[in-house]
């Protein structure tokens, strides 16, 4: 059973570090990249990691609001199930 991360949203600023503190380690060690390359290079890191570490992280993490395993079986049990949040709006509208 693979183990489930508590914080997996830290994954996506990790990634964004390493390559953050990678690129300022190849501009110290003499690699010239101009400012909108390095611009560049961030831009599409900032926007790959979190696609990334979603798809890695979503298949692995539960709903908190219903959850279920991967059978669709209730992770909760009945007696202690309240109303999603679209039942309770839905009770609201209605005055309820």
């Amino acid at each position: 059973m693979q183990e489930m991360s508590n914080q997996p949203i830290w994954s996506s600023a990790t990634i964004v570090t390493i390559v953050t503190a990678a690129i300022a380690l190849l501009v110290a060690f003499g690699f010239e990249l101009t400012n909108e390359q390095t611009a560049a290079i961030l831009g599409f890191v900032g926007v790959l990691a979190p696609i990334a570490v979603a798809a890695f992280s979503n298949p692995r993490t539960t709903a908190l609001a219903q959850p279920e395993d991967k059978d669709g079986t209730p992770l909760v049990r009945e007696d202690t199930r309240g109303p999603t949040i679209v039942q309770m709006r839905s009770q609201e509208k209605k005055g309820g």
